[in-house]
């Protein structure tokens, strides 16, 4: 039953359009407040939210509907919020990029992950994908990964995903190439207490969906459910699990040691130089520095033999033979870059 608004007094003026309010739901035998689908801020809508009211005796006072439970502490059963284009556009707008070496920075919703791109300054354009999982139950984590630099300049392209970590942090908090953020809290801070509600109990409460969707990001905490990576992106299950085996040059690079992280690598012979994660860090790496470009274009050419599609080969090859005044070779190794970014559904407008 809607828990509805009073009416305006009397020459008070038309009443102002609100959102419908929280209906009353009897399910299997205990009562359910529930809030549907309504604008929750520019670019974010409210798909569901549920509220269980513990110690509910049967029968009560339906007809009173759910008002009667407004300063009654209620569980949390699930929330689920849509970020559209615009709600991405707004969130990337709040990163500052003072002293981070990046500029221009746009966020585009994909099918499965989220696409950064920007520009260093004094430099070329990148990408990168962002990625979602959980952290620590309610948590949220985003993970930075498959960056892809458009040129030489003066950052490698594996310390990009540290950057943009950095300037996202007023988000949440960077970790590595992660930000860390826990968006449950101020969701049910600006839905419910305006709304006259008491803030619920989240006990159990877990992330259960991160899924990004062309132009849409859904995300939902349950109390019931299971985490579920719809539409999960491949790459990034690589980046994580590819972060945690070579934790220790990681480490280097977020401590800005490019040049570490590259020796950590070689030390590793084979085992870094036979593992996507790693190798496409050292082909970052390798390209990065002219001493190394003709282990750049082994490595690229031998991962290359094996995937013709490997982007972090391609763009590395791509960025030497430019070095080499090789513009041709260059502009070939870009030319497949971008088809096979298309069909991992990736848009490089810097491309």
């Amino acid at each position: 039953m809607p828990d509805s608004p009073p009416s305006p007094p009397a020459g008070a003026g038309p009443a102002r359009v609100r959102p419908a309010g929280f209906e009353l739901k009897l399910e299997q035998g205990r009562a359910v407040v529930r809030l549907g689908e309504q604008l929750f801020l520019p670019g974010v809508r409210l798909a569901d939210v549920q509220l269980e009211v513990p110690g509910v005796r049967f029968p009560f006072d339906v007809i009173a509907g759910a008002g009667q439970f407004r300063q009654q502490l209620c569980d949390l059963l699930r929330i689920e919020l849509h970020a559209d284009a615009a709600g991405a556009a707004a969130l990337a707008a709040r990163a500052p990029l003072a002293g981070t070496g990046l500029a221009g920075i746009e966020l585009a919703l994909r099918a499965g992950f989220a696409e950064v791109a920007g520009r260093v300054e004094g430099g070329p354009a990148f990408t990168a994908r962002v990625g979602a999982e959980p952290d620590a139950d309610a948590g949220l984590r985003l993970l930075f990964h498959a960056p892809r630099l458009y040129g030489a300049g003066p950052v490698p392209e594996p310390l990009l995903p540290f950057l943009l970590a950095r300037a996202a942090a007023p988000l949440g908090r960077a970790a590595g190439a992660s930000l860390l953020c826990e968006p449950l809290p101020a969701a049910l801070r600006r839905l419910l207490p305006p709304r006259g509600w008491k803030l619920p109990r989240v006990a159990g409460v877990r992330l259960a969906l991160a899924a990004f969707e062309p132009g849409r990001l859904r995300l939902a905490w349950d109390r019931a459910g299971d985490w579920s990576a719809a539409a999960g992106d491949p790459e990034r299950l690589a980046a994580s699990e590819g972060a945690r085996g070579f934790a220790a040059a990681e480490a280097l690079l977020e401590a800005g040691d490019a040049g570490g992280a590259r020796e950590a690598l070689l030390a590793l012979g084979p085992a870094a130089a036979d593992h996507p994660f790693a190798a496409a860090r050292l082909l970052g790496l390798l390209s990065a520095d002219e001493r190394f470009h003709d282990e750049a274009l082994d490595l690229a050419a031998a991962w290359l033999a094996r995937r013709p599609d490997f982007a972090p080969a391609l763009a590395c090859e791509a960025r030497v033979r430019a070095a080499r005044g090789e513009p041709d070779r260059s502009a070939e190794a870009w030319s497949r870059l971008a088809a096979a970014a298309a069909r991992s559904g990736e848009g490089l407008a810097a491309l």
